[in-house]
Protein backbone atom coordinates (compact mmCIF):
# COMPACT_ATOMS: atom_id res chain seq x y z
CA UNK A 1 0.00 0.00 0.00
CA UNK A 2 1.30 3.33 -1.16
CA UNK A 3 1.29 6.92 0.80
CA UNK A 4 -1.14 8.15 -1.76
CA UNK A 5 -3.53 5.09 -1.81
CA UNK A 6 -7.30 6.20 -0.02
CA UNK A 7 -9.16 3.72 1.81
CA UNK A 8 -13.05 4.38 1.45
CA UNK A 9 -14.12 3.14 4.74
CA UNK A 10 -16.43 4.75 7.42
CA UNK A 11 -14.44 5.61 10.26
CA UNK A 12 -10.51 6.25 11.10
CA UNK A 13 -10.77 3.71 13.36
CA UNK A 14 -11.70 1.61 10.78
CA UNK A 15 -8.96 2.37 8.47
CA UNK A 16 -6.25 1.61 11.06
CA UNK A 17 -7.04 -1.42 12.10
CA UNK A 18 -7.55 -2.74 8.20
CA UNK A 19 -4.19 -0.84 7.60
CA UNK A 20 -2.45 -2.01 10.76
CA UNK A 21 -3.76 -5.63 9.84
CA UNK A 22 -2.65 -5.77 6.51
CA UNK A 23 0.81 -4.88 7.82
CA UNK A 24 0.13 -7.51 10.18
CA UNK A 25 1.08 -5.96 13.18
CA UNK A 26 -0.51 -7.03 16.52
CA UNK A 27 -1.90 -4.21 18.19
CA UNK A 28 0.90 -4.01 21.07
CA UNK A 29 3.63 -4.00 18.35
CA UNK A 30 1.71 -1.29 16.35
CA UNK A 31 1.13 0.67 19.68
CA UNK A 32 4.87 0.65 20.44
CA UNK A 33 5.55 1.83 16.85
CA UNK A 34 3.72 4.98 17.27
CA UNK A 35 4.32 5.58 21.20
CA UNK A 36 1.21 4.47 22.78
CA UNK A 37 -0.40 2.11 24.73
CA UNK A 38 -1.64 -0.83 23.09
CA UNK A 39 -5.29 -0.13 25.42
CA UNK A 40 -5.38 3.02 23.04
CA UNK A 41 -4.70 1.65 19.96
CA UNK A 42 -7.64 -0.47 21.10
CA UNK A 43 -9.92 2.89 22.19
CA UNK A 44 -9.03 4.69 18.61
CA UNK A 45 -9.89 1.29 16.39
CA UNK A 46 -13.46 0.98 18.19
CA UNK A 47 -13.70 4.68 18.30
CA UNK A 48 -13.85 5.15 21.80
CA UNK A 49 -11.57 7.78 21.63
CA UNK A 50 -10.22 10.29 19.07
CA UNK A 51 -6.78 11.15 17.54
CA UNK A 52 -5.12 14.71 17.97
CA UNK A 53 -4.09 15.66 14.11
CA UNK A 54 -0.52 15.39 15.25
CA UNK A 55 -1.25 11.92 15.97
CA UNK A 56 -2.54 11.17 13.13
CA UNK A 57 0.37 12.05 11.27
CA UNK A 58 2.61 9.47 13.59
CA UNK A 59 0.10 7.10 12.98
CA UNK A 60 0.10 7.21 8.92
CA UNK A 61 3.83 7.14 8.92
CA UNK A 62 3.65 3.80 10.90
CA UNK A 63 1.46 2.67 8.55
CA UNK A 64 3.06 3.94 5.29
CA UNK A 65 0.46 6.04 4.15
CA UNK A 66 -0.40 10.06 4.04
CA UNK A 67 -2.43 11.41 7.02
CA UNK A 68 -5.18 12.82 4.21
CA UNK A 69 -5.68 9.06 3.17
CA UNK A 70 -6.76 8.44 7.17
CA UNK A 71 -9.03 10.95 7.36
Amino acid sequence: MTKTDVIELKTLGEKIRLLRERKQLPQKTFAKLVGKSQKTVSRVETNCQELKYSDILVWAEALDVSAASLM
